[in-house]
C-alpha cells in the first residue's frame, strides 16, 4: 500500500507543478516538465521505501535464496486455513540462513561430506523443531549405522525447483565440495521455470533499480503470473527442452566433482529418465501420499515420522556403497 501511496502524491506533485510553472495555464512544455518532477517524486520515494519480508531480497553470502542468518523465528500456524493442525514451530537458521547446524568448512580425517538440497519439505515446513526435520535426522542416522564417517550439510529454501537447487550444489561447493548430494525430486513439480532462486537471480544489483523492482513486487507479480499458467508453461517444448538440458548438465557437474548424486523421490509422479551418475531412491509406495500418519494433508509436507523413515532409507543407500 505504501507504493500506491506514493504513486498517488507523485500525481499530484506533477500537477501542481505543472500549474506553478505557468500561472496555471496549460502548455505541452509544461505537462513534459511537471511528468518530470512527478517521476523524480515517485522514485525518490520509493527509493526510501525499507525492503523486507520478501524472499526475493533475503539472499547469504553465496547469493542463494535463504532466510535471515543466525536467526531465531517462531511460527503459529492456528489462523492459516491452509496449513493441516501445523504445530507452533520454532526455525533456527545458521550463518547461511538454512534451518541447518551451523556449517564446517574443514572436514575431519575419513569423513565423507553430504549435502542434502530441497524445497519446503527438506527444509522442514510444518516441523517443529530442527532435529526432527530431515537433515538433522539424517545425521544421526549415519551416525548410528557409520560413527565417525559423515557429515551431514542441509541447504533448503521453501519454493525451491531445479533452477534453485543446481544454484544452491553451485554456490555450497565452493565451499563445501560434497562427497554425496541428495537432492529432494518432484518431477513435474520442481520444473518451474520461475523459481524464486531464478527470480532473485534476475533482480537488478544496482540499489535504487533494485528496490523499485521489489517495492513494485515485480517478482512476485512474475511467480503468480507462472504459478497460474503453470501447466501451459511446464509442457511446452522449450521448458521441457531447457529441463531435460538441465539434468544433463548437472549430471556432467557431478561427474566433474567426483560427487555421487541421489534424488529422492518420494512423490509418485511420471517417471524421468535421469543420466547417468544420478540415482534414483524411490519412497516405497506404501510411504507416500495421502499416507495421513505421514503427510499433511491439505499442503503434502512430511510429518516427523516420514523423515525417521526417509533419514533411514537414504542413510542405508548411502552406507551401503560407501
Amino acid at each position: 500500500m505504501v507504493h500506491i501511496a506514493v504513486v498517488w502524491i507523485s500525481v499530484a506533485v506533477a500537477r501542481i507543478a505543472g500549474a506553478a510553472m505557468n500561472g496555471g495555464r496549460r502548455s505541452s512544455t509544461n505537462f513534459f516538465w511537471a511528468g518530470v518532477a512527478g517521476f523524480g517524486f515517485g522514485v525518490c520515494g520509493l527509493a526510501l521505501i525499507p525492503i523486507s519480508g520478501d524472499e526475493f531480497s533475503k539472499v547469504n553470502g553465496l547469493g542463494l535464496v535463504s532466510n535471515a542468518a543466525s536467526t531465531v523465528e517462531t511460527q503459529d500456524y492456528s489462523a492459516q486455513d491452509s496449513k493441516d493442525h501445523y504445530p507452533v514451530c520454532r526455525f533456527r537458521f545458521n550463518s547461511l540462513g538454512y534451518r541447518d547446524e551451523e556449517p564446517s568448512p574443514a572436514l575431519r580425517k575419513g569423513r565423507r561430506r553430504v549435502l542434502l538440497v530441497g524445497d519446503s519439505c527438506i527444509w522442514g515446513d510444518g516441523i517443529a523443531d530442527n532435529e526432527e526435520t530431515l537433515g538433522y535426522l539424517l545425521r544421526a542416522e549415519l551416525q548410528r549405522l557409520s560413527p565417525g564417517r559423515f557429515d551431514v550439510m542441509s541447504a533448503a529454501s521453501p519454493g525451491l525447483g531445479l533452477y534453485g537447487y543446481g544454484r544452491i550444489v553451485d554456490g555450497m561447493s565452493l565451499l563445501y565440495p560434497p562427497d554425496v548430494l541428495v537432492v529432494s525430486y518432484h518431477g513435474g513439480d520442481d520444473q518451474d521455470p520461475l523459481d524464486p532462486q531464478l527470480l532473485c537471480d534476475a533482480v537488478p544489483t544496482q540499489p535504487l533499480l533494485k528496490k523499485l523492482f521489489v517495492t513494485l513486487l515485480v517478482p512476485q507479480h512474475l511467480q503468480e503470473a507462472s504459478a497460474a499458467h503453470s501447466r501451459f508453461i511446464r509442457g511446452s517444448p522449450e521448458v521441457r527442452r531447457y529441463f531435460s538440458n538441465w539434468h544433463e548438465e548437472f549430471a556432467r557437474k557431478a561427474q566433474a566433482r567426483r560427487s555421487r548424486v541421489l534424488f529422492l523421490r518420494t512423490l509418485q509422479f511420471e517417471r524421468h529418465d535421469l543420466p547417468s551418475p544420478i540415482e534414483l531412491v524411490d519412497l516405497p509406495l506404501k510411504f507416500r501420499y495421502p499416507n495421513h500418519d505421514l503427510w499433511y494433508g491439505k499442503d503434502v509436507h512430511p510429518k516427523p515420522k516420514l523423515n525417521r523413515i526417509l533419514a533411514r532409507l537414504l542413510a542405508a543407500k548411502i552406507v551401503g556403497r560407501s
